[in-house]
């Protein structure tokens, strides 16, 4: 029979054993066209004597960390709606940082034509225009992705709720084989209790959002880089013409349009009376002989501006007015505003 102290000393010899042969292993595990990069399981699977498998997740930066026994593990990473990766016949003698990894969307859907009901949660490829009839409705669900394959059109005669979250928004992009598509039209008939909430809309070739004659709410929604290529067309973020939209709590940024036009992030024109509070509005830019890099507004047009941040928006140097807003024939309200940092020719 062992005596007391061999019995210690035996015990701590096993924990000093043990402590010697644990590994920390971390890395990063991202999600493609993510900001949160959460949930990913990492797991780690046993192909060696001496080896345990065990798992892991990832947190929202994408980051895991794992102690494990050494030896030879395959690495395994999985996240729902998106292909995973792996790592075979890895070893692990010592602590290690293993190479990052991104986790591709999986297109599960083509759309085109008309849309209404309730979209499931789906990346979406768009092959063609879609719309929403009118007298039709759609409802998109938070964390639904639309790619769009080509010069596509999101067209809206009817009602549309495309609510997100905060950690969940809705996204109008291009696919990762194109290079342009043509935003969101909300035309004179579609429903004014349309509501885009918590959606992004980035690099369309036209308005990121335009609205004819229609008043939808666009509320904390960031709608950034559109570009209007046609020169004879305004508004790079959002084109007003004859509406009364409330746009609130947004972020709408790195817009533009070309030479001679107006409303680098956005124009109001033709009797539109839209609300725009608590927006920043920043970074937008007019091309030559153009005015309102921030906001430009035009013909009748009544816009109250309300609390915003209008900042670092631009003319070019040759004969632009109104780096920040530029209002002709209106009769805009702007109270509260930080209007500052723009420039103009």
């Amino acid at each position: 029979m062992l005596s007391r102290s061999c019995g210690l000393t035996a015990l701590l010899v096993f924990l000093t054993c043990s402590l010697a042969s644990a590994v920390a292993v971390g890395g990063y595990c991202y999600l493609e066209n993510q900001l949160n990069h959460a949930g990913s399981k990492v797991l780690f699977q046993a192909d060696s004597p001496g080896a345990v498998t065990d798992s892991t997740f990832t947190d929202s930066a994408g980051y895991y960390d794992i102690d494990l026994s050494q030896g030879v593990y395959d690495v395994y990473f999985t996240h729902d709606g998106y292909y995973g990766d792996e790592m075979l016949n890895r070893l692990f003698m010592n602590n290690t940082t293993l190479q990052g990894v991104t986790l591709t969307q999986i297109i599960q859907n083509e759309l085109s034509g008309a849309l209404n009901g309730i979209l499931a949660v789906n990346t979406c490829r768009i092959v063609g225009d879609i719309f929403v009839q009118s007298g039709d409705s759609l409802f998109i669900q938070p964390g639904t992705v639309f790619q769009f394959d080509g010069l596509y059109s999101f067209d809206i005669s009817g009602y549309i709720s495309a609510v997100g979250t905060e950690s969940d928004t809705i996204k109008f992009m291009l696919s990762p084989t194109a290079t342009a598509w043509s935003g969101i039209q909300f035309s004179d008939s579609s429903d004014d209790s349309s509501i885009l909430e918590y959606c992004s809309i980035t690099a369309s070739n036209s308005s990121g959002i335009f609205c004819s004659w229609a008043s939808p709410t666009i509320s904390r929604c960031s709608i950034i880089g559109n570009h209007y290529g046609y020169y004879w067309v305004d508004g790079g973020g959002i084109h007003l013409l004859g509406s009364d939209a409330l746009i609130v709590n947004c972020i709408i940024a790195a817009n533009s349009v070309g030479d001679s036009r107006f409303g680098g992030g956005i124009f109001c024109d033709g009797f539109s009376s839209p609300l725009i509070e608590n927006c920043s509005i920043t970074g937008n830019i007019i091309g030559s002989y153009g005015s309102g890099g921030g906001i430009a507004c035009w013909e009748y047009s009544s816009p109250r501006i309300l609390n915003c941040t209008v900042t670092f928006n631009s003319t070019d140097f040759v004969d632009g007015y109104g780096g920040g807003i530029y209002c002709i024939t209106s009769s805009a309200i702007i109270d509260n505003c930080t209007i500052a940092d723009n420039s103009t020719g």
